[in-house]
Order: structure tokens, then C-alpha cells, then sequence
């Protein structure tokens, strides 16, 4: 479904505070190298829970599906021949973070004799 999509601006691997649009009403995101020589593409509660992974000039692609994740992170290392696509139910640190757990933004906590099952699934085709 198209979307728009904010990014979460990094410093490294660290977020920054910020936010841009990335893309407005985007059903479809062509992905580079460019776009993670700063570091990550953050999208945090955009609705989306399903995402494939096209090869331009195949029939290739994965598909990755993650219900009830509120992120979707998608990075490279600078000259990797792969991309990663990560669901996270939390957020990377920010650069004013005090390395303390508790303080952490959007934690998942579970109570004590509480569980929290999330999976999510990645198809390859073609």
C-alpha cells in the first residue's frame, strides 16, 4: 500500500533526535548504495509489515513479513554486496544516550513470569 515515509536520521549508528519524509506516497523504494553511506533507513510505526526485496533484472525476491514490529530498519555496510532488512520491536541508542537500559526509548518490558513471542518470517522466490 503506498505510505509515506519518515526516516530517523542517523549520526552513525546512533539516531539523532531528527526526522525527515523520505518518501511521500511510496509504494516502491529503490534502494542504493548512497542511501547508507550515513548509516540506516529508520521507519518506526509506518503500518508496514510486509516488504519484498526485488532484483531488478530478475524474477528474484525476498519477501520478509514481521506483524506486530513497530520498526523497520535497512542498512549496508558501505561496499557490501547485501542489504539488510531488520523488524525491530525497539529503537537504536541516540547520540545523547547514557548507556543506561532503563532510560532506554521503547523498550519492550516483559513482567516477571510474562512472556512476548514475536516472529516474524522471510520467503525467497525465484
Amino acid at each position: 500500500k503506498e505510505t509515506t515515509l519518515v526516516n530517523h536520521l542517523c549520526e552513525g549508528p546512533l539516531m539523532n533526535g531528527e526526522t525527515e519524509v523520505y518518501k511521500e506516497n511510496c509504494k516502491v523504494l529503490s534502494l542504493s548504495p548512497e542511501i547508507f553511506e550515513i548509516d540506516s533507513l529508520i521507519f518506526v510505526n509506518s503500518g508496514i509489515h510486509d516488504v519484498e526485496l526485488r532484483h531488478k533484472n530478475s524474477s528474484k525476491k525476498i519477501t520478509v513479513s514481521f506483524p506486530g514490529f513497530d520498526a523497520l530498519l535497512f542498512w549496508q555496510h558501505v561496499g557490501a554486496g547485501y542489504i539488510c532488512i531488520e523488524p525491530w520491536k525497539g529503537l537504536p541508542d541516540y547520540v545523547d544516550c547514557d548507556g543506561e537500559i532503563s532510560n532506554k526509548v521503547a523498550v519492550l518490558t516483559v513482567e516477571p513470569g510474562e512472556t512476548d513471542v514475536s516472529e516474524h518470517t522471510i520467503r525467497f522466490e525465484g
